[in-house]
């Protein structure tokens, strides 16, 4: 056994005691270590260590502790313990959820031929994947999945699905009025005056009231019109009167209109997104940002400005990662498949 641990706790707690107790009665402190060494047995040398040792882990002299020399003495025991941990907290199984959604109106149901669904997930034989329906129940001790039942079961709620109709119409004269409001509104801001003078119009194609809009940011007026075939072919976007209306009704429209996917760009793969629907989504953002600076305290105005800082380098880093070409080459995917 070694040296070092033969002795038990008591007697080195009791030998150090010792030391301290007698040590005005000897000439040194080597002289009551050899004194009370010889009374209990151990080496004076081994008594030596001992006092040292407890003088470093009371911080009456400089050195490295008994707690931190266990637990430098075993580097790799953190490693050991973590990778034990994830052994014991690995999944064996993973059962998506929270990963499919479903366009269920006319406006926006075209979209659903790109949305992940759980065929899809299990056509791509990942291991380990498994599927659950709600209200099953997995044996822990078994181990075993009704997963081909379950994507049945999936994909009759996806079949017995039913449409919404297309939103109610919005009158000519309410449209026309939300977008000379909303450029109104657009072009009163500081640093967006010039901005709209050098944006060419663009036309809305209005299905399900055979309109066309004209918006002309530099003049900033919007006119509705009788459609064509030709003025419907040549629409820069095409939605429902009433998905137009909220476009320009609202300061967070277009953000809104935007992610449902309610409109088709049908132009976007060869010009972009129109610049007047860059400087729109702005405005919601700037309008959370004076809310944010009606402050109470300095805290609070810390906080908004850095919060603000934060999201101006992020939107600046999005367009400069990936270069501009990498992300020409990428975003016309999408809005082909959402304009065609």
């Amino acid at each position: 056994m070694n040296k070092a641990t033969r002795y038990p706790p008591e007697l080195r707690e009791r030998a150090i005691r010792l030391v301290r107790e007698h040590r005005a009665e000897h000439s040194s402190e080597w002289a009551v270590i050899q004194s009370i060494a010889g009374k209990l047995g151990m080496t004076p040398e081994t008594l030596r260590l001992w006092v040292r040792r407890d003088e470093v882990d009371q911080e009456r002299r400089p050195g490295v502790t008994s707690a931190e020399r266990e637990r430098i003495r075993d580097p790799e025991r953190e490693v050991r313990e973590l990778r034990r941990a994830n052994e014991i907290l690995a999944p064996a199984v993973t059962v998506p959820f929270a990963s499919f959604v479903y366009f269920c109106n006319q406006e926006n149901s075209r979209m659903n031929a790109w949305v992940n669904t759980p065929e899809r997930i299990a056509g791509l034989a990942l291991p380990g994947v498994q599927f659950m329906y709600p209200g099953d129940r997995w044996d822990l001790t078994v181990g075993t999945f009704r997963s081909a039942e379950a994507l049945a079961r999936y994909r009759q709620d996806r079949d017995r699905i039913q449409l919404d109709p297309p939103p109610a119409p919005v009158e000519s004269a309410q449209l026309e009025s939300a977008v000379g409001d909303w450029l109104t509104r657009v072009r009163s801001k500081l640093l967006n005056r010039l901005l709209p003078q050098q944006m060419p119009p663009f036309d809305i194609y209005v299905p399900n009231i055979a309109k066309s809009v004209t918006v002309a940011p530099a003049r900033g007026t919007g006119q509705v019109h009788e459609a064509t075939a030709a003025s419907a072919d040549a629409a820069r976007y095409v939605m429902c009167s009433q998905v137009a209306w909220f476009v320009f009704a609202f300061p967070w429209g277009v953000d809104t209109v935007w992610i449902s996917g309610m409109f088709r760009d049908q132009q976007f793969a060869t010009q972009g997104e129109h610049p007047i629907f860059r400087l729109a989504r702005r405005e919601p953002r700037e309008a959370r940002l004076v809310s944010a600076l009606k402050f109470r305290s300095v805290a609070q105005w810390r906080r908004a400005l850095q919060f603000w800082r934060w999201e101006k380098y992020f939107r600046l880093m999005s367009r400069v990662r990936p270069s501009q070409g990498a992300r020409r080459e990428q975003l016309p995917t999408l809005y082909d498949a959402q304009g065609s």
